[in-house]
Formats: C-alpha cells, sequence, structure tokens
C-alpha cells in the first residue's frame, strides 16, 4: 500500500505493531496498546524508540 487508510477494531488489551523503515533499510518498531475503551473512547498507550515523536491532532494546527 502506498498511501492508505487503514480502520480497526481493537479491545481493552489488544496491540497492534507499525513496523516504519527508512530509506536505509533501517526499521522502527512502534507498539500501540489499547489500555481502556468504553462509552466511545480509548486510552492509548505508545511504546515507540526517543527519536519518534508522536503528537496529538490538536497540536498539529
Amino acid at each position: 500500500m502506498k498511501n492508505g487508510f487503514l480502520n480497526l477494531s481493537r479491545k481493552s488489551g489488544e496491540e497492534v505493531f507499525l513496523f516504519v523503515g527508512d530509506t536505509e533499510g533501517n526499521e522502527t518498531q512502534i507498539r500501540l496498546v489499547v489500555t481502556e475503551a468504553e462509552n466511545g473512547q480509548a486510552r492509548l498507550a505508545f511504546q515507540a524508540p526517543a527519536n519518534v515523536d508522536i503528537w496529538r491532532e490538536e497540536l498539529l494546527d
């Protein structure tokens, strides 16, 4: 997939892993855990190397 959008349904305790490659063939692993999900909201926990910036959408404006 070149560019796209993936919708996932996850339950509390389930995880998603992102593997991001660079032009030199190195790969960075990012772990996303749904720590809580109820009433239409989810609490997320990210585990990533220190060189990975994680931003909330509202801070990008």
